[in-house]
């Protein structure tokens, strides 16, 4: 019946009444589908610059520490309410091993490396490095995977990269103060994102036996439990003003909670060297905001770089 309790044609008819609902409900998943690429890509753009700006008061172990220590209520609050919650025990009884190697590689080695590659290069070659990360995930979804690349994915990761390394080139050629010789920063960097790749790709190869909320909880918690004793190990421990605190929120329900969550839903659906791809677009958001906030310096390579970055975005799509 319709709302004036008339009786419409749907009603008469209620296979186009459930044909319209499917067609809404599909709707609303392409629009959501649209949103959140945008949004994670948003968050982590801004968290490189976030974690800059907490590491001046705290220590790059407890920029990690606390980032995910924020994440973690969110997650385990919402595995919690969710029909999940009776396999928890069953999944670490049976996968501890698996949930401990992406918790330690994509916790707490990438997030420990890429702060301590920020206290010693520039936020620009902490971008450059870390956009090595699609080159990574490729290969080794290649290997481990089996997950053959188009020539439009590999065709767009070498313009994505070349696009990352102009930002990279931008700040390294301009900024002040950073000797050209802070090869301990740039080998962090790296570090950080073979742990990515490493995170990304094994991460995916357990999706075929947990969700992604069971195992992002899981590695999660385990991965910020090695954390703890090396963040207060290193001091500087607790932030010491609320714009940190603030700042720590952003990144980890954020960039932590929700850009992950995401990142391992979609990898449910689509292969890891294709959504590898908005990781250049994050290093294009992370310039941009290194520019607006820290006063990079700005030139045609910053341009340059950016326009190949969004070619090869296009060509992945």
């Amino acid at each position: 019946m319709g709302r004036l309790g008339i009786e419409t044609e749907c009603d008469k008819h209620p296979q186009v009444l459930s044909i319209m609902n499917e067609l809404e409900h599909r709707d609303l998943n392409s629009l959501l589908g649209r949103i959140m690429p945008v949004l994670v890509i948003l968050l982590w753009g801004s968290a490189t610059v976030l974690s800059a700006l907490s590491l001046r008061e705290i220590g790059p172990l407890a920029v990690s520490f606390w980032r995910w220590a924020w994440a973690l209520p969110a997650l385990w609050a919402t595995l919690f309410f969710s029909r999940e919650r009776g396999q928890i025990a069953s999944t670490l009884r049976t996968f501890p091993l698996q949930l401990l190697a992406i918790g330690s590689s994509g916790i707490t080695l990438l997030y420990m490396a890429q702060n301590l590659a920020l206290q010693r290069t520039t936020v620009f070659n902490v971008s450059l490095f870390i956009e090595l990360t699609p080159v990574f995930i490729a290969l080794l979804a290649l290997l481990v995977l089996r997950e053959i690349p188009s020539w439009r994915t590999w065709l767009g990761i070498g313009l994505g990269f070349a696009g990352a390394a102009l930002l990279s080139w931008n700040g390294f050629a301009s900024t002040p103060g950073v000797e050209q010789g802070s090869l301990s920063g740039d080998a962090w960097a790296l570090g950080a994102a073979f742990a990515g790749a490493v995170y990304t790709v094994y991460g995916k190869k357990l999706l075929k036996v947990m969700s992604p909320l069971m195992m992002l909880t899981l590695s999660a918690s385990m991965g910020v439990f090695l954390l703890l004793p090396m963040a207060l190990w290193e001091g500087a421990f607790w932030p010491q003003s609320c714009s940190v605190w603030s700042y720590l929120l952003v990144l980890g329900l954020g960039a932590g909670a929700l850009g992950n969550l995401w990142w391992f839903k979609a990898l449910e659906h689509r292969q890891a060297a294709q959504l590898s791809i908005i990781l250049f677009v994050t290093a294009l958001v992370a310039a941009t905001l290194a520019i607006v906030i820290f006063g990079d310096p700005l030139s045609v390579w910053l341009a340059v770089g950016g326009i190949l970055i969004l070619i090869g975005a296009r060509l992945v799509k």
